[in-house]
């Protein structure tokens, strides 16, 4: 254990050294650490020193000298999530003649926890039909005043959070929720997902059930305080927890 924190720490003045003025240093440096699968042309590293706003400078993990790459592109069609900083891992899908980044992840910036407000819907009960409940939930709204209506349609929030090490944590308050109000309405279930990677830019969930089924998503960091995961069937918002 010691030697691998020796062999760490020479490694990470190496790194202060050939990205020059180190603003901050990453701590997560060993679990945030992107790796190439077959067919991933991603290329990923810790984002360096640049001379100006048009270029990028990334040294990759096994420490090679930095490399420089037009970001024009990027910036151009909104394909900078994240905008990094020195020492940054990041991620960046080149152009077809490796000389610029056609799209730019912060790593860091897309972990961490990420939230959304969820409102129940009213619980049908298993005697109605489908027209009766309709009927009866047209009624239910028109008489039961706002505050009432505040009370039991009253949102939760749902979290999802990235860690570094590649895991997924995915949790909701559902159980302190007051059993009374549960049996007046529902609330969507959450997708569960245990891991999470990158690959050609796309993220990547895998869930617990279906056991290791994945999805392949794509997603957008608006600003500091915005994801949007485009999923399969619908696209999701998020805002950045503070509170993790």
């Amino acid at each position: 254990m010691k030697l691998k924190l020796i062999i760490l720490a020479i490694i990470s003045a190496f790194i202060l050294t050939a990205c020059h003025k180190h603003e901050k240093t990453n701590h997560n440096a060993e679990t945030a650490m992107m790796k190439n699968e077959e067919g991933d042309s991603t290329l990923y590293g810790l984002a360096c020193d640049t001379n100006n706003d048009s270029v990028i400078s990334i040294m990759s993990y096994n420490l090679d000298d930095p490399q420089n790459y037009s970001i024009i592109p990027a910036f151009r069609n909104h394909q900078i999530h994240g905008y990094p900083t020195i020492g940054s891992n990041i991620a960046v899908i080149l152009s077809a003649d490796k000389k610029s980044a056609e799209r730019i992840i912060n790593v860091d910036k897309l972990c961490g926890t990420w939230s959304y407000l969820v409102v129940p819907e009213l619980q049908k009960p298993a005697a109605m039909t489908a027209s009766q409940f309709q009927n009866f939930r047209q009624h239910f709204m028109t008489k039961i005043s706002d505050e009432q209506r505040d009370s039991i349609f009253k949102p939760i929030e749902y979290n999802i959070q990235l860690h570094q090490n590649k895991t997924v944590s995915c949790t909701f308050p559902i159980k302190t929720i007051n059993e009374d109000r549960m049996q007046i309405v529902k609330y969507p279930r959450m997708k569960l997902y245990n891991a999470w990677k990158l690959y050609n830019g796309h993220l990547l969930l895998t869930a617990t059930k279906p056991r290791n089924s994945t999805d392949t998503c794509d997603f957008e960091i608006t600003h500091k305080d915005t994801l949007i995961i485009h999923f399969k069937n619908k696209t999701q918002h998020y805002y950045r927890n503070n509170n993790e």
